[in-house]
């Protein structure tokens, strides 16, 4: 069952990504893993970061929701430092697991610059079925440098 923006406002949501399996394109270190996305903490010093040094490819994260579910929004807190790094990336929604091969899916945004501060929060409205979450950077958007790194991502759906 599909909802508009408007017709959920009163409707408890729940966060279904909350200790999921996630993975990412590749880890910065051994502590900065992608599960870190989801454990429910939002202190600085458990983020997930994907590698610094690869800069030739596409970055990813990905959350596996276990089941298709009608995904109202995304919401990604954001690192007390480097938060820049997140600029323009895509947050997809669907059901194909495959961040470099994304036709299947829906990309629900892009996070843009005006919207990410450090320890900042950005919300994307996204209102598409799916159970696999990715936040994407391609190859064409990436600088040196510019990773994924992030403190939590929080995706809800309809109680």
């Amino acid at each position: 069952r599909m909802f508009t923006l408007d017709s959920y406002t009163d409707m408890p949501v729940v966060n279904i990504a909350l200790h999921k399996k996630a993975t990412q394109s590749s880890d910065h270190s051994k502590i900065y893993t992608a599960d870190n996305g989801v454990d429910g903490e939002k202190s600085d010093i458990c983020f997930a970061h994907t590698d610094s040094e690869q800069f030739d490819q596409t970055h990813w994260w990905m959350v596996d929701l276990n089941n298709e579910a009608c995904i109202i929004r995304v919401v990604i807190y954001h690192r007390l430092t480097c938060s820049y790094r997140m600029i323009d990336s895509e947050v997809w929604v669907g059901n194909i697991n495959d961040p470099d091969y994304n036709p299947g899916n829906t990309r629900c945004g892009i996070l843009r610059e005006d919207e990410i501060e450090d320890g900042g929060v950005t919300t994307i409205n996204c209102n598409v079925p799916g159970r696999y979450v990715m936040l994407v950077k391609t190859f064409e958007n990436v600088e040196e440098n510019s990773v994924l790194n992030f403190l939590e991502v929080e995706v809800y759906t309809i109680e």
